[in-house]
């Protein structure tokens, strides 16, 4: 039964996602006119609560959001929308992920311009050998009615790290999109 489980969401994240990550056009920043700083930044810190991110650091001072890393979207999390692609989607199932937003405002004139920087990270947990088909199922896991459980032995806790994967431009992208439907919605 865990086979055939595996296999469905294999072939689904296969195409869902394709083989390969296509490279997008990193986003550019968005400018907007007649709005504050202050303003922007609020209904911006707003945006990014409503997808589940916390806010690490809010610096008006500096015109700078930062967010916490956000655990990457499940496929029965409906209600979430940080998986920007169909990549992203498929990824966040099959790896455990982490996002982490950065947006950076400067004022020019009469005018806000934003910047947005989405970095990604994944678990890495170290290999343990299989030794049989049986016992590979409980490597890592010991599964109850209630819950699993990560076991790892004691001297492989020190190379469980976080893997830098770089920036998530349909992310990016997303988050930009979304400023600009806010101001439009009529930001003061």
């Amino acid at each position: 039964m865990k086979n055939g489980f595996l296999l469905i969401m294999g072939v689904i994240a296969a195409w869902a996602g394709g083989c390969t990550r296509v490279k997008m056009v990193q986003a550019q920043p968005v400018c907007i006119e007649a709005v504050s700083q202050d303003n922007l930044m609020r209904a911006c810190e707003k945006m990014l609560v409503s997808m589940q991110f916390q806010i690490e650091k809010y610096d008006e001072e500096n015109g700078v959001i930062r967010t916490r890393p956000l655990r990457g979207k499940q496929f029965f999390e409906f209600w979430r929308s940080d998986n920007a692609s169909g990549f992203d989607a498929a990824e966040s199932n099959l790896q455990s992920l982490q996002r982490t937003a950065e947006l950076t405002f400067e004022t020019q004139a009469s005018r806000v311009c934003v910047t947005c920087v989405v970095d990604t990270r994944r678990l890495s947990v170290p290999e343990e050998p299989i030794r049989s088909y049986y016992e590979a199922a409980s490597l890592y896991t010991g599964s109850g009615l209630s819950r699993q459980r990560l076991n790892i032995k004691e001297r492989e806790r020190g190379e469980i790290r976080w893997i830098d994967l770089g920036r998530d431009e349909a992310l990016e992208q997303k988050l930009l999109t979304e400023i600009q439907r806010l101001v439009k919605k009529g930001i003061k």
